[in-house]
């Protein structure tokens, strides 16, 4: 490791640059993962929160209860609330792709809760993840996709191909426990879990009255049009056998 590294205020928009810078992100996760495989125990009495998926989908209804809660509350016009109907159809998606999740059988590791830019330090030839303040032991994927919601790249046809770059090299460091077919059908839910895992965080929702947390309810229903949204993906439906309307 040269020097004592820092965070970036912005990340490059030229494509091959970025991959290189992100390129040491992505292999610092995947070590740290590989090194929390089989840790659970040590890591949950060091402080992590449980979001595997069994503890995800027996939370699912009480959750869902909770937004619809929050949807009904809804004051401003600006944007149509998600009904009953549709909570309950994103509901049922999310279970599937719990279910599938766990088919593939990619062993739960470390995720990083709060996956942002100021959590990344850079050094000339490596990259540490910090502030593990909202760790959790989960779905591999989950962090990785949070990692690629960093890529500023403008172009479509550029950004896809940083993804698959990124993805490409992802796979690769992880080859030790999963192939490259389980992580690539892992892909395919990967966007509408990231979000049930920010929304779900801690489980402090449990805890929350709708009606006193304004705040909170705006969070909520603002991840919950990131699912809504996720949830209509064509690849995701195929992989969990729905038949697309679109």
């Amino acid at each position: 490791m040269k020097g004592d590294g820092c965070s970036l205020p912005a990340l490059p928009t030229e494509p091959k640059r970025l991959v290189q810078l992100l390129r040491r992100a992505v292999e610092s996760l995947a070590e740290l993962q590989l090194a929390s495989i089989g840790a659970e125990s040590e890591l949950f009495a060091a402080g992590a929160f449980d979001q595997r998926p069994h503890v995800l989908r027996a939370n699912l209804d009480g959750l869902f209860a909770y937004l619809g809660e929050a949807m009904l509350l809804q004051s401003s016009t600006k944007v149509p609330r998600i009904g009953a109907g549709r909570l309950q159809e994103i509901r049922e998606f999310l279970s599937r792709a719990l279910d599938h999740a766990e088919r593939l059988g990619i062993p739960s590791t470390i995720v990083h809760g709060d996956m942002n830019l100021g959590n990344l330090v850079f050094t000339e030839d490596s990259c540490h993840l910090i502030d593990w303040s909202e760790g959790y032991i989960g779905h591999p994927l989950v962090t990785f996709q949070h990692l690629l919601l960093l890529n500023p790249v403008e172009n479509p046809q550029d950004k896809a191909s940083v993804e698959n770059a990124l993805k490409e090299i992802y796979q690769t460091a992880l080859y030790s426990v999963c192939d490259f077919r389980q992580i690539e059908e892992g892909f395919s839910c990967m966007a509408l879990l990231a979000a049930f895992s920010t929304l779900y965080g801690r489980g402090d929702w449990q805890h929350r009255d709708p009606g006193n947390d304004p705040q909170w309810q705006r969070y909520a229903r603002s991840i919950t049009r990131y699912m809504d949204r996720y949830a209509r993906d064509p690849c995701l439906l195929e992989s969990l056998g729905v038949r697309s309307n679109g």
